[in-house]
């Protein structure tokens, strides 16, 4: 887990918030947990601003979404992705430490 010093240096280097250099820390965890699940990886492309940013130009933008496509032979049902992305945020929390619990 990047912890709150790390997080306030790269305030100072990237001219940035806090809290949008660490929603950045965890859309890599979680494009690490995508990118390297054998049934998701191969199957969704990674598009958009967010993919520009982190694939090809680190301080382009800072996104808060994730987009892809679901290529031919991936899940389309709901049920299905949801069943996927909960299997991968336990993945990401189990090595990065990132909490994704929701307070109600």
């Amino acid at each position: 887990m990047i912890s709150h010093e790390d997080i306030k240096n790269l305030v100072g280097e990237w001219s940035l918030r806090e809290d949008i250099i660490e929603k950045d820390y965890v859309i890599g965890w979680i494009l690490w947990g995508i990118g390297s699940d054998p049934d998701v990886g191969p199957r969704w492309a990674f598009k958009g601003g967010t993919c520009i940013k982190k694939c090809y130009i680190e301080t382009y933008r800072f996104s808060e979404d994730l987009d892809f496509t679901v290529l031919p032979g991936g899940p389309i049902k709901l049920k299905e992705i949801s069943s996927i992305l909960d299997r991968i945020l336990k993945r990401v929390a189990e090595e990065s430490g990132i909490d994704f619990s929701l307070a109600l």
